[in-house]
């Protein structure tokens, strides 16, 4: 299913924001529960706040604003001003497992995590990264969809 034409709102943003690091997308306490499902990205754009990243330029948590192309491209989202322009940083894919796996350009930039999508009525509220592979699932980031994409 596309979900890309309705704006969901933003409300679990701020939840995420304030959970540990060390839990998984599944051990967040929302009032519904996740499905995994990287195709909840296609044609969307995220902001999404990684727990335990901090950006060096600002002190303050890493965060995402990226825009997912249905053809597979990844933008990263700037104010489209010549200081913070939008521009290409490599590729995601959704493995229909519900894993997506982005690509910056090298294999030691490539990274597959499952995401789960939660969802009330026909809205993706929020969307979580998880790294499976850890021993136990660590979240990668939270966030939500802020905008129908605008992929050239």
């Amino acid at each position: 299913m596309r979900y890309g034409s309705v704006i969901q709102p933003v409300f679990a943003l701020t939840f995420f924001m304030a959970t540990s690091a060390t839990a998984g997308c599944l051990n967040e306490s929302l009032p519904f529960a996740p499905e995994a499902d990287a195709s909840a990205l296609s044609g969307n754009a995220i902001l999404a706040t990684s727990p335990s990243t901090i950006d060096p330029t600002t002190g303050q948590l890493e965060t995402w604003k990226e825009d997912h192309c249905g053809n597979g491209d990844l933008y990263k989202l700037g104010s489209s001003t010549p200081v913070d322009p939008r521009a290409y940083r490599g590729t995601w894919t959704d493995n229909g497992d519900g894993t997506v796996t982005y690509n910056y350009g090298s294999a030691a930039t490539t990274y597959t995590w499952k995401l789960y999508a939660y969802r009330k009525g026909p809205f993706v509220s929020a969307l979580c990264w998880e790294d499976t592979a850890a021993n136990p699932p660590t979240t990668i980031a939270t966030g939500s969809i802020i905008t129908t994409g605008s992929c050239p």
